[in-house]
């Protein structure tokens, strides 16, 4: 079975800190990661939101090394959402579970 990997893009909204509530999470799933890149900035554009610190190079290297990246977004000092993407595996290598053969 071949291995492939997908783009999972999570928006969390902070509801302890703001009156107006948001919907719970929100998960969406890309083939590669230009397209969620492109996907979550164009959405913070649209909105309105400040896009500092939110470049592709930042996501391509944090993914790279720590395997996920997380970007919280404020507004006047408060924090609202959260954006985190990760890289998920599809059909990951099956393993024994270090299970030994039996020896009878």
């Amino acid at each position: 079975m071949k291995t492939s990997k997908i783009i999972q893009v999570e928006v969390n909204f902070r509801h302890d800190l703001i009156i107006i509530k948001g919907s719970p999470f929100t998960y969406n799933y890309f083939s590669n990661l230009t397209q969620a890149f492109e996907s979550v900035k164009e959405s913070l554009l649209i909105n309105g939101w400040d896009l500092d610190g939110f470049n592709y190079t930042a996501i391509y290297r944090s993914l790279k090394d720590r395997g996920s990246y997380v970007k919280v977004f404020k507004s006047k000092g408060a924090a609202f959402f959260k954006v985190s993407i990760s890289s998920k595996t599809l059909n990951p290598k099956l393993s024994t579970l270090e299970i030994t053969k039996n020896p009878y």
